[in-house]
């Protein structure tokens, strides 16, 4: 029998399976035009939170525009997984805790290891993998924090000190890139919709009737569980609602499971004048629904980082956390109020009023209305 030609270094190779090519075509790897390099293999380490693993993507499009042939690793957690769903730019996502996870860190010899966070989870695992180059944040000898370069070293400052946090005029992305030696100019936060989910969201509206005229505006209601302190109160949300509808836009109140009870609260007092998605939808169905939206308005959450990817135009609202390292990308107004304590980083707060109280209903009616021209 003639012996096979096996091209284990061809990125559509699968170990245990024929690949895409050979099951459509019937091609094989002895002669197959369709072998690419896997070269230089990259290994990111990712792990918390959703929106900031949502906006650390942003760092694949110029990462593969530097290393086109690269074959990219990344590790995170289960509820971040469906972030890459769709995504031409990762070829594979692993989950942290999966014993593939940890297999591959000492079983794989990587070229660049790429870890953003001072996590001490996701600094070790950057220290054990073997690689030729290490870029971001691992432990040291003995047990701290070791950054890559300056720029890795400014970031891990920031961390640790409030009063650096408050002078930084860096966005985020800025910052990663930076430490990443990437260029901006090819960055963007590929969140990819298929054209199931995109059908799924232009049925929502129908059904809702939302394809008449007037702007369709996504009020998020919520924050996540962590920080209640960057929550806009509840009064505020039925205001702007009462003076959205006077100007005959389509409300549709968004949240997640954190925020059933004020979605209720909402739905119970403007019954059909607004449209409430349900709280329990999964990641993938809020982006659809968050994608029939013209313009979001969300406090510093991963649903604004969301809007923003899927192209949609946004008023972003901050209290705690910093307005500065917020990239809206040419598309959203950042509102803080008048207040000496903004950039606390406090998860909840003692006076009264706090900077999201002080945001007031007309300063973000007057936003949106900018938006929407």
């Amino acid at each position: 029998m003639k012996e096979m030609i096996v091209r284990q270094e061809c990125r559509f190779f699968v170990q245990d399976r024929p690949c895409r090519f050979h099951k459509t075509e019937g091609v094989v790897c002895d002669g197959c035009s369709y072998l690419a390099g896997m070269h230089p293999r990259i290994l990111i380490i990712k792990l918390d939170a959703l929106g900031d693993v949502l906006r650390t993507m942003a760092i694949l499009p110029p990462l593969k525009k530097k290393y086109p042939d690269s074959y990219i690793t990344w590790i995170t957690r289960e509820n971040a997984m469906p972030l890459f769903e769709n995504s031409q730019l990762v070829d594979e996502v692993l989950c942290y805790g999966d014993p593939a996870a940890t297999h591959l860190l000492y079983g794989m010899h990587f070229d660049i290891v790429i870890n953003p966070d001072t996590n001490r989870a996701a600094a070790m695992m950057a220290s054990l993998a073997d690689a030729d180059e290490k870029m971001g944040f691992v432990i040291d000898a003995s047990g701290g924090i070791a950054a890559s370069n300056e720029a890795a070293y400014e970031w891990f400052l920031m961390g640790i000190n409030d009063e650096l946090k408050k002078l930084n005029t860096k966005t985020y992305q800025r910052i990663i890139l930076d430490m990443l030696d990437l260029d901006e100019s090819s960055s963007y936060i590929p969140l990819i919709l298929s054209d199931k989910e995109r059908e799924s969201g232009r049925l929502f509206r129908e059904e809702y009737g939302l394809d008449g005229d007037g702007h369709v505006i996504g009020l998020n209601v919520g924050a996540g569980g962590r920080w209640q302190n960057k929550v806009w109160p509840l009064e505020h949300y039925e205001v702007l609602i009462d003076r959205l509808i006077e100007r005959r836009m389509h409300i549709v109140l968004l949240g997640g499971s954190g925020e059933k009870d004020r979605l209720a609260v909402l739905k119970q007092k403007f019954g059909d004048k607004v449209v409430s998605a349900d709280s329990d939808n999964s990641l993938r169905e809020f982006f659809s629904i968050l994608n029939i939206c013209d313009i979001i308005v969300s406090s510093d959450t991963m649903a604004a980082h969301a809007g923003l990817a899927l192209e949609k135009k946004a008023v972003i609202l901050f209290g705690p956390t910093s307005v500065n390292e917020f990239e809206t990308y040419g598309r959203g107004i950042k509102l803080t109020a008048d207040i000496d304590c903004l950039v606390c980083y406090r998860t909840t707060c003692t006076k009264k009023p706090t900077c999201m109280d002080l945001l007031s209903p007309k300063t973000v009616e007057h936003a949106l209305l900018r938006l929407a021209g």
